[in-house]
């Protein structure tokens, strides 16, 4: 059995200078204005189809999760980012700080690959006769059940209905089922249940037509190449384009929404709630008392120091992008993580550094 180190984990002083070069997109007036600047989008969206004509002179810079790109944005590695109007609304609610640029780079509308073998020509008939139904009935649309549910009213702590809530025949057999899996409010996971508008959808198409679905939680890139190969029946969530339309059997339209070009907003919007020369001078664990300490979900670390900071509550974060992006934005005033994952946060994030006294070791077993 091994013992393994914990690290509390805060920010150097040279935190302020990092987030000081933000870049400053305050009093531009149209997209042009971005040009030569870096922008940042998620990998194989393609939203950066909408602007690219009208920044000729700008590298994208992609990302394989959302809270990279909030963090790119917020260390100054991108002038903004690229989002559809539905997940920008979760960024938000979580980082009060973001705002949008007054221009609306375009839209995108959405659809669902089919699996090249067998199954193809089948349930692309049956996806399609579904989403057609979906308008007609009030499932689908602006005003439909799930987009009022899902994305009109989304709360990420109550809203979670997802593959428990149903049940399947599976008299028509199973379909794999290919999802991102960490992107709410499409597909996320709740309480260990898979949930979200993408899982709700293929749930319900699932139960109407007799299969059950096996959901495959893949990176976002990797979902277009596995269905096109016929390994995944279905890939949710595809935005139509001309290059999908060439490589992929697409189904109709099943929502459309507009895409932001996310910037950091005010000055007093993007206040810390901590700040790095706050915790610059503690020398002890308890004089973390009564402020917010971030630790991923499960590992209980915070077990190890709870009882010297009675007073502090434990921020709780599924992803170890989050607590960073968290101590960085100043929600939290340290993170708790094993010193294995800490040289790997350092690696990526040299402004990192521990904190003198080590809360304690873990032992890992199997």
């Amino acid at each position: 059995m091994k013992k393994i180190a914990i690290a509390l984990i805060a920010m150097l002083l040279l935190c302020a200078s990092v987030f000081a070069a933000t870049i400053d997109t305050s009093k531009f007036e149209t997209i042009e204005d971005f040009n030569g600047l870096p922008i940042g989008v998620q990998t194989a969206v393609l939203y950066e189809e909408l602007i690219q004509d009208r920044v000729p002179d700008t590298e994208f810079q992609y990302y394989t999760m959302p809270t990279d790109m909030i963090l790119a944005l917020k260390s100054g590695k991108v002038a903004a980012y690229l989002v559809e109007a539905v997940g920008y609304g979760v960024h938000k609610a979580n980082h009060p700080e973001l705002g949008t640029f007054k221009e609306v780079p375009g839209y995108i509308s959405a659809s669902n690959i089919i699996g090249n073998n067998d199954k193809q020509e089948r349930l692309l008939a049956e996806m399609n006769e579904f989403i057609k139904k979906g308008y007609e009935n009030g499932l689908l649309g602006d005003d439909g059940s799930l987009y009022q549910y899902w994305i009109a009213d989304f709360d990420p702590l109550t809203d979670n209905v997802g593959v428990k809530d149903f049940e399947f025949t599976g008299e028509n057999g199973t379909l794999n089922i290919a999802v991102e899996g960490g992107y709410e409010p499409f597909s996320f996971v709740s309480d260990g249940n898979l949930a979200g508008f993408d899982v709700e959808f293929i749930c319900r198409f699932c139960v109407e037509y007799g299969y059950k679905p096996v959901f495959n939680e893949i990176p976002f890139e990797s979902i277009a190449p596995g269905v096109e190969t016929g390994k995944f029946d279905i890939g949710m969530n595809i935005v139509v384009s001309e290059e999908r339309n060439e490589t992929g059997t697409l189904s109709d339209i099943y929502y459309t929404c507009p895409v932001y070009l996310v910037v950091m907003g005010s000055e007093e919007e993007t206040a810390p709630v901590v700040s790095s020369s706050t915790v610059s001078s503690f020398t002890k664990i308890e004089d973390f008392n009564g402020l917010p300490i971030g630790v991923q979900t499960a590992v209980l670390y915070e077990e190890l120091i709870q009882d010297r900071v009675p007073d502090t509550q434990f921020q709780y974060y599924t992803m170890p992008t989050d607590m960073i992006l968290a101590l960085k934005s100043g929600k939290v005033a340290a993170y708790l993580v094993e010193a294995v994952g800490y040289g790997v946060h350092k690696a990526n994030h040299p402004d990192l550094d521990v904190f003198p006294e080590v809360p304690g070791y873990i032992s890992a077993s199997n």
